[in-house]
């Protein structure tokens, strides 16, 4: 009885270029997600947007007001940040939506900086923590001929979250004009979101070519017919 041997089953092509386009897919998709992350940041970081009044609700706005003292020296609920001048004035950063509610409290309220307060205030915000670790928030100011100040906030209290106002001020009122926020889940969902069409097709098309280049190359490999035909006796 002769032994018989079991020769390896081969793969059609189309099984080959589907096996191969979920390996390359698998490869693919981080790859294309952090590229689209790192892009949306990038995008994100120089883009602003334009505004009318009324302000959006989050937008941010810097209210100079007296001296008052929070519960046990904690920001109330209307204010993100707030820090005490070596004048005795308290600068608060308040949203929109907090605004009117904030500025009823504390009628004593300007929208003004005080001239040479801009290098104490950055120093004062920059003291401030959330959750461990450092507020990135500054503030920006060009005083005007007539009185009024053009302003650029950045109140971002989380690494992870940018919240930038552009606006002009006077004394009892505020215009503002540009918004940037940018939260960096907020990217990361939408590149993962973005990706897998893009990282499908393209792994899609590197398959297919491998799989054809790799049958060129057998095919080309092979020796031709009239060679391997065996000689008649």
């Amino acid at each position: 009885m002769g032994v018989q041997y079991c020769h390896p089953m081969k793969l059609s092509g189309a099984v080959k270029t589907w096996l191969l386009w979920l390996a390359l897919s698998a490869a693919f998709f981080p790859i294309i997600c952090f590229i689209s992350y790192v892009g949306l940041m990038i995008y994100g970081s120089q883009r602003r947007e334009a505004v009318t009044s009324p302000a959006p609700p989050q937008f941010p706005i810097l209210v100079i007001t007296s001296h008052y003292v929070a519960s046990k020296e904690l920001l109330t609920p209307l204010e993100v940040l707030k820090c005490t001048l070596s004048s005795g004035d308290d600068a608060s950063v308040v949203l929109q939506e907090n605004l009117a509610a904030f500025t009823e409290k504390h009628k004593d309220y300007t929208f003004l900086v005080p001239p040479g307060a801009v290098e104490e205030l950055n120093r004062q915000l920059r003291k401030h923590e959330a959750y461990n670790e450092p507020v990135i928030a500054s503030i920006h100011v060009t005083s005007r001929a007539d009185g009024r100040e053009e302003i650029h906030l950045d109140a971002s209290i989380y690494d992870d979250l940018t919240n930038e106002s552009w606006y002009e001020a006077s004394a009892r009122e505020f215009n503002p004009k540009f918004q940037r926020k940018v939260s960096s889940l907020g990217a990361s969902i939408a590149a993962a979101f973005l990706v897998p069409v893009p990282a499908g097709l393209l792994s899609a098309a590197a398959a297919a070519l491998i799989v054809w280049i790799r049958s060129r190359r057998k095919r080309a490999a092979r020796p031709p017919a009239h060679e391997t035909q065996v000689p008649q006796i």
